[in-house]
């Protein structure tokens, strides 16, 4: 008989026939294996022979939304050889664990339960019934490591201590088949938290160590070590989390650049002969979108831990985990695994236009001239263009496009910022009236190069649409305006958008920055305002009317254009009712 093992994922087939005489009345059909685990001197034995644990942590469901068998086949090409479930796997995901060869850790959802609420009596009656049929559920799984008690017990907190107490002494499992864990997150012991865990029937110790660094992890593991029997082995799990507050200065690729660094840093210096294995912290980003019988949780933010990415791409940590597991643990950083920050397209996409307006203003002086009287003098160059002054066609078009860029980088730079907001991602739900219209926009909100090209042309083309209903006032006004020259009148105003080009080539940056958003949205809407006041007073020259006449006429187009687009929507779903869900589940919290 082949005993089950990360290396020979061995599983019989057992057949159970009830029959009377030669009739049978029932079959039942269990997929089983053999192996026999135990704890010596702090190592982890399986069937005989030490094995340690390199593991990864799976927050399996939102947002990625996979079946069980991705979660198993993503560990195993990372080389590991075990998963913790922090949230209870479904049946299928262990009977995956069984046939590809990965242990697992499943147990209790408490994950950093306060201990104020685990003290009370029904959270443990409760507790004690969900391990109940977790037992069952477990019973004829080989890849089942461990039974996890929870994780991120705080051991300051008596109600924590008396919880694994109560738990720990109502369950009796046969020695040999799988150990109590219980997962601690500090190291600050009151004076009973020593006894309490060499009294309790506990085989294994996971130990958070997420974003320690090198100094702490080697003196918290020695601790622990040193209060641990020897008939009890540790685990820690590592990760470096990209926590907002903290990494205010970091875009996402400097932060993946710092995470493969810090996690291979940890593994690097992790005492192997101190600890029964690791585990990283996390396969890929997770939503905080789980809420479990004893820690239900309202928070909907992207929890951004993972070896790969909410959209399962890759981090550079990748390839560091994998590099370790298989044995490098001396692997260089290679950026170019890195792979879902574009950003810098942003920057690139803003020197090209700032180099092209640089060349034409310098090179061409009917360009260069253009330009300054539009800026200077904008009464008379509004004067020549309703006596029918030509310009070329071409610097009017060139203008636009530097403007509509710069504009495009400020906008799809705000896109991209929020890309992981679920708010934001609710809005765009309740304005893409076609599904394919959004998932197109997500695409192009992840890869930002095709967003600011779709905004760049749609500027561009508003802004002609704007030209054309100028030409169409103009006629209503008994004003004779060349079609050509209300283009050439909306396409230079909009010139003076270029003085914000070095903000919107590094805006993407910039909104890393939380005090820098109101001075840098002030600054936009200062040329937004200028803008639409240099309109203001170019209709009242060109076509002869009052400030009043144009002001209304103005005002009433903008009520037209939001009542119209305010029908559009509202025949297809019912704006007001979507506002009004959006309103109260903003007020209550859940955003």
């Amino acid at each position: 008989m082949i005993p089950w093992s990360p290396t020979t994922p061995k599983i019989y087939h057992l057949d159970i026939y009830l029959k009377e005489k030669h009739k049978v009345l029932d079959h039942l059909v269990y997929k089983i294996g053999f192996r026999h685990i135990e704890i010596r001197e702090g190592s982890l034995w399986l069937n005989g022979k030490p094995v340690t644990i390199h593991g990864v942590t799976v927050v399996e469901g939102v947002p990625l939304q996979r079946k069980p068998r991705f979660y198993v086949t993503q560990a195993k090409s990372l080389n590991a050889n075990a998963i913790y479930w922090p949230f209870p796997p479904s049946p299928e995901a262990l009977d995956e664990c069984d046939q590809t060869g990965l242990l697992s850790i499943v147990g209790l959802p408490l994950w950093n339960t306060p201990g104020v609420f685990l003290q009370d009596k029904r959270a443990i009656t409760a507790a004690k019934a969900y391990l109940a049929n977790l037992q069952l559920l477990i019973q004829f799984h080989p890849s089942v490591l461990s039974i996890s008690l929870g994780s991120g017990f705080d051991l300051g907190h008596s109600g924590s201590l008396s919880f694994l107490q109560s738990v720990t002494s109502a369950i009796k499992l046969p020695p040999g088949t799988v150990p109590l864990m219980a997962g601690f997150r500090t190291t600050d012991f009151v004076p009973d938290a020593e006894a309490l865990i060499k009294k309790a029937s506990l085989g294994l110790i996971y130990l958070n160590l997420t974003d320690f660094r090198k100094s702490e992890l080697t003196t918290v593991v020695q601790r622990w070590r040193d209060i641990l029997p020897p008939q009890t082995g540790l685990l820690v799990e590592i990760g470096a989390p990209y926590i907002q507050s903290r990494c205010n200065s970091e875009d996402v690729s400097n932060f993946e650049t710092q995470q493969a660094h810090n996690i291979q840093q940890m593994l690097i210096n992790l005492n192997q002969d101190q600890v029964a294995g690791e585990f990283v912290l996390a396969l890929a980003d997770w939503r905080a979108q789980y809420p479990s019988i004893l820690t239900p949780c309202n928070s909907l933010q992207i929890f951004p831990f993972g070896l790969m990415n909410q959209n399962c791409k890759p981090r550079m940590a990748w390839k560091v985990v994998q590099n370790f597991y298989r044995g490098n643990s001396d692997a260089t950083l290679l950026p170019l695994e890195l792979g879902n920050s574009e950003d810098e397209i942003f920057i690139l996409w803003g020197f090209g236009v700032l180099i092209l307006f640089a060349y034409f203003f310098r090179r061409d002086y009917r360009f260069r001239g253009n330009f300054i009287r539009v800026l200077v003098r904008p009464r008379g160059f509004f004067s020549e263009l309703k006596e029918a002054r030509k310009i070329f066609l071409s610097h009017s078009l060139l203008t636009v496009f530097i403007a509509a860029s710069t504009l495009s980088l400020i906008l799809a730079g705000l896109f991209y910022h929020l890309r992981e907001s679920v708010l934001f991602d609710f809005i765009l739900s309740l304005f893409s009236i076609h599904t394919d219209f959004k998932r197109q926009l997500v695409t192009f909100i992840w890869h930002p190069t095709g967003l600011i090209a779709l905004f760049t042309l749609g500027i561009m083309l508003c802004l002609s649409v704007f030209a054309g209903y100028l030409k169409l006032l103009s006629m209503l006004a008994n004003r004779f305006v060349p079609l050509r020259n209300t283009f050439t009148f909306i396409f230079w105003l909009s010139g003076i958008f270029v003085f914000l080009l070095p903000i919107a080539l590094s805006f993407v940056r910039l909104i890393n920055f939380p005090q820098l958003h109101l001075w840098s949205f002030l600054l936009i809407m200062v040329f937004v305002a200028w803008f639409i006041y240099r309109i203001f007073i170019g209709i009242q020259i060109m076509c002869d009317l009052k400030p009043g006449i144009v002001a209304i006429i103005l005002l009433s187009s903008l009520l037209i254009l939001t009542l119209l687009f305010y029908w559009a929507y509202d025949y297809h779903i019912s704006i007001k009712a979507h506002l009004g869900y959006l309103y109260h589940i903003w007020k209550y919290g859940h955003f």
